[in-house]
């Protein structure tokens, strides 16, 4: 999303969630520092300091601990996080680890917005894993009493894949793992249906969502959209679109695509996801608020106004090395968004090429391979929780096909009515039982 904090739009009402960390006052009980290593395969001895936050008041020897997985940004309290609701029934520990290279936990040299390619190679998925599987280790030899203690390990989105990936490859270190709506069934670059038949996926399962909603609203960005993609094909967008009102204006039609693809209707996807009230990123109910403010628009760049985020430049290295998501791309019969897919050079790189994985241009059928991600290998695997939301527009590449078993220890996969993306991370502090019954 680099060449959209440049076009910086104005017209919407623009939120930075920067990987800068939080204030110290943000953690109780406070936060602190864990001395990591940079490179866990190697004996080169070069370490960095790795922010975390750890609550043992609930704690009887023996209880489990309660890990929370890092994700892509500053490390959220403990008491933001459904294990501190767990840890006075389970007398736990409730302990919180920040990711490599985001936040405050940058290796020397670097920060989230000045770090070199060569200076990212230490930001690999096993070095992530083995930075928590290191983590938990510690606690277990620091803490008295903890020693024997199982550890369950949960995140949301991209942290439920990890903990995902924390319970298959190190199985003997997470007793279990419980990841809220993570993405597990469509990854690589390719746009082609034969090499991922979720190509489709993600924006008809957004679609129905708004015309659930609002068929009005849904109308209407449906005519925005379909404006937008009228002046691309044209090539008259500059004069078409001069209400956006952009700081930087683009210059090319392959970058009004890029408008198209990576700032709206990615800001229409994250308005479904996030579509409930305990999350600092939007306001609350912004699907609401989304539908309110389209069917007051009168016009084509009213109804495009939306908002923006941007998390720094850790993450798109991440989903270029090793992390991609599968390219965007919109079926001919889609009800609501138009016709269009974007090749692999503009999806998941854009103009840091280097940043490319050897993998980057995988069918999706070996990254899924590769992550141990089939449908029968998450059988294989025992207690793994899965959760998605039928908001959120993840479930559709997130819900492997598991088989029902009477064994309580088999994994699951579970969609919730109602739900949106990891809404069920929320404790009881956040979001009180009943307000939203589907949580609860």
């Amino acid at each position: 999303m680099r060449l959209f904090q440049a076009l910086c739009l104005l017209t919407g009402d623009t939120t930075a969630v920067l990987a800068q960390g939080l204030p110290p006052g943000a953690y109780t009980p406070p936060a602190a520092n864990f001395t990591q290593k940079l490179n866990h395969g190697s004996n080169d001895g070069i370490t960095f300091q790795q922010l975390y936050q750890l609550d043992t008041s609930n704690f009887k020897p023996g209880g489990p601990i309660l890990f929370h997985q890092g994700e892509e940004g500053p490390m959220k309290p403990i008491a933001s996080k459904v294990f501190s609701d767990y840890a006075p029934k389970l007398g736990g520990i409730v302990a919180t680890l920040e990711h490599r290279f985001f936040g405050t936990s940058y290796p020397h040299g670097t920060s989230w917005d000045n770090t070199t390619t060569a200076q990212y190679s230490p930001l690999t998925l096993d070095n992530v894993l083995q930075d928590s599987v290191a983590f938990v280790k510690w606690l277990k030899k620091t803490i008295p009493g903890a020693g024997s203690s199982k550890v369950i390990i949960s995140g949301g989105s991209y942290g439920g894949f990890l903990a995902t990936q924390a319970r298959i490859r190190h199985p003997d270190k997470f007793y279990g793992a419980l990841a809220l709506s993570p993405p597990l069934t469509s990854f690589g670059a390719s746009a082609t249906i034969e090499d991922n038949p979720y190509k489709f996926a993600v924006q008809d399962w957004m679609a129905n969502v708004f015309w659930d909603a609002n068929a009005e609203a849904a109308l209407k960005i449906k005519n925005a959209l379909s404006g937008l993609w009228d002046c691309i094909q044209a090539s008259t967008c500059p004069t078409a679109m001069s209400e956006f009102d952009l700081c930087t204006p683009p210059t090319s039609s392959i970058d009004w695509l890029m408008l198209l693809q990576s700032v709206i209707m990615n800001q229409y996807r994250l308005m479904t996801q996030y579509n409930f009230g305990s999350d600092d990123t939007y306001p609350a109910n912004p699907l609401a608020l989304v539908v309110n403010a389209t069917l007051k628009a009168r016009t084509t760049g009213q109804v495009l106004r939306i908002k923006n985020d941007r998390t720094g430049t850790s993450w798109g290295y991440i989903s270029c090395a090793w992390f991609v998501q599968s390219a965007v791309a919109t079926s001919p019969d889609n009800s609501l968004f138009p016709p269009f897919s974007i090749n692999s050079s503009v999806t998941g790189c854009g103009q840091i090429t280097e940043w490319a994985g050897y993998s980057y241009n995988q069918t999706n059928a070996e990254w899924v391979d590769n992550f141990n991600l089939t449908d029968k290998a998450l059988d294989r695997v025992s207690r793994l929780l899965i959760t998605h939301g039928s908001y959120d527009s993840t479930a559709a590449i997130g819900m492997p096909h598991l088989t029902s078993s009477s064994n309580r220890n088999h994994s699951c996969a579970i969609l919730v009515t109602g739900m949106a993306h990891r809404e069920n991370q929320s404790p009881e502090a956040v979001l009180p039982r009943g307000v939203r019954p589907q949580v609860d």
